[in-house]
Order: C-alpha cells, then sequence, then structure tokens
C-alpha cells in the first residue's frame, strides 16, 4: 500500500460559525490608556471664614517656610515654622517690644515737656524737619506712660491727603447694619475713638498732612474731650485720655496750614531740630550694636 506524502508546517484553516471575531491586539504601552469618563464634580459648601482667618490660610500655603532656633535640653536645634506661624507670633508680639531710644539733649527736654503738659491736661505737638525721631520719639514717651500708669493703650494714625474723619472715629459694618441696624454692635471703632474710651494716648502723626475737613473732626475731643458718633450718639473721654501731635515745619512740600481754632487746642509746642554732632554719633552707635563703627567711619557717615 503506497504511502501519502508528509507535508510539512500545512496549517489547517478551520471555519468558524457565526460572526466573525476580531483577534485580540497585543498588549502594548499605548493600549493600557484607558477612556473611562471621569466622575462628575461634587460641589460642597466651604464655610465663609474672616478676613483675618483667610490671610492666615494664604500665608500657610507659601512653599518659603524659614527656619527658627530651638533651644531644648542644652541643644539648640533648627525647626521649620510656617510663615503663618510667625505671623501670628508677630502680630501678638507688637506691644511686647520694648523700645530704647538715646535720650540726651533735646529729646530728653522734649520728654520732660510732654510729661508736664499730660499732668497739666494739655495737648503738645512736636514740629521738625523729617526723620529726627518725632514719631519715635512719641512711642517712647507712650511706653514709659504705660510704665508708670500701668495703661498700655496706644493708637496712633499718620495723616495724608487721603485720611478722612471716618478713619479716625470709625463705620459702620454694611451688612451687620443691615441685620441689627445702626447699633454699637454694627460699629468698628476707629484709633481716636478707642484711645478716648480707654484713657489712652493718640498720636495724631503728621497732623498738617491732613486736609482742614479732616482737621476740624479734632476740635471736639481736643476742647470738650468728647466726640459726636452719627446714629450713636456723644461719647466722652475717659479720664487718662492724651493726645500728642507731631507734624513737618508748614513749608514743606504737601502739608496743609493748621486751621487757628485747631492751632489754639495745641497748648505746648515743642520744636525740634536735627541732633548735634555728638548726639547723632550715639544714635548711630545705638542702631548698630551688634558691630563696632570706627570713628573713621562715623565721620563718613555723619556727613552723608
Amino acid at each position: 500500500m503506497a504511502k501519502k506524502p508528509v507535508t510539512k508546517n500545512k496549517q489547517v484553516k478551520k471555519t468558524q460559525k457565526g460572526p466573525n471575531k476580531a483577534s485580540p491586539k497585543p498588549t502594548t504601552a499605548t493600549n493600557l490608556k484607558t477612556s473611562k469618563t471621569p466622575p462628575k464634580a461634587t460641589i460642597k459648601k466651604i464655610p465663609q471664614k474672616k478676613p483675618k482667618e483667610k490671610i492666615l490660610d494664604n500665608l500657610s500655603i507659601l512653599k518659603s517656610s524659614p527656619y527658627i532656633n530651638v533651644k531644648k535640653k542644652g541643644q539648640t536645634t533648627q525647626k521649620q515654622v510656617s510663615l503663618k506661624d510667625l505671623f501670628e507670633r508677630n502680630l501678638l508680639s507688637q506691644k511686647e517690644e520694648k523700645l530704647e531710644i538715646v535720650l540726651t539733649g533735646q529729646y530728653e527736654k522734649a520728654l520732660d515737656l510732654m510729661f508736664e503738659a499730660d499732668a497739666s491736661n494739655l495737648y503738645p505737638v512736636l514740629v521738625g524737619p523729617p526723620g529726627i525721631g518725632k514719631t519715635t520719639l512719641c512711642r517712647y514717651y507712650a511706653q514709659s506712660r504705660a510704665e508708670i500708669t500701668g495703661n498700655d493703650s496706644f493708637e496712633w494714625i499718620t495723616f495724608d491727603e487721603s485720611t478722612k474723619p471716618s478713619h479716625l472715629i470709625g463705620s459702620f459694618n454694611p451688612a451687620t447694619t443691615i441685620q441689627k441696624g445702626f447699633s454699637f454692635e454694627a460699629f468698628n471703632p476707629g484709633p481716636l475713638i478707642k484711645a478716648m474710651l480707654n484713657g489712652g494716648l493718640f498720636l495724631a502723626n503728621e497732623i498738617n498732612r491732613a486736609t482742614e475737613y479732616t482737621q476740624n473732626s479734632l476740635l471736639e475731643p481736643l476742647e470738650e474731650r468728647t466726640l459726636s458718633i452719627p446714629h450713636i450718639g456723644r461719647v466722652k473721654s475717659s479720664p487718662g485720655f492724651f493726645f500728642i501731635g507731631a507734624m513737618n515745619p508748614s513749608e514743606l512740600v504737601g502739608t496743609h496750614r493748621l486751621g487757628e481754632a485747631l492751632k489754639d487746642r495745641f497748648n505746648v509746642w515743642i520744636e525740634l531740630d536735627y541732633p548735634d554732632k555728638k548726639t547723632e554719633m550715639k544714635i548711630i552707635e545705638h542702631n548698630n550694636p551688634y558691630y563696632k563703627v570706627e570713628e573713621s567711619i562715623l565721620e563718613k557717615i555723619y556727613l552723608i
């Protein structure tokens, strides 16, 4: 019987019944991507935060976080803190910072006059060119006054063309006013009202840069020691309220002439000028406590 010839690599094609099925594609990197539709976003109601909380949250998400030195068990280590923590710490420590100044010559005399005016219920005003330390001297007086009286209430504002009486007295919160009307709860007191109610010190810095309209709002508290608040009434200052003004000479650009009525309210006029060479040298050394400045360098700084 004859044998059939054997064929190598013979492929047998099978017939498929029904619809043709596509052979699966090989798995590649491009085929791993899925085309699933993303889930629908759900809207959550975020509770409203106060302006201060919003500022603190914005500061906390900043990438740059400084380091501070922490002493523990005799060892000093560095700890990373957020800007939010630094903001809160520095905000609370503003009143705790003790101010030290060079108190000689005209500054010592001016401080004595301020104490005498305070004891006599008179209002002083410091007059002098910019950059001689009028504001710093007033801050130092507020600190010294607080150590004597125990009342550390100190409010101040720097006047300019845009300063309005509402910046001194205060204003009503629109949202709260709609709910509760013109009441104490809706009123946000200004620095002048705070100083009057607390029997503290108020500094009107650069007072002659304010317009005549704003200057006139100071006449009543300086004369009657009272202040009228719209829709609320007339407020009387507490015992101990003291008002200090500071201003540049009237011939400088950006200043306004003080009205005669406001001039009459200031009973003590303290004139200051640029310090002498000896005092200015002490101020330079005082402001650089960590560096020993040579005499030759001090001379060059003084001549600048």
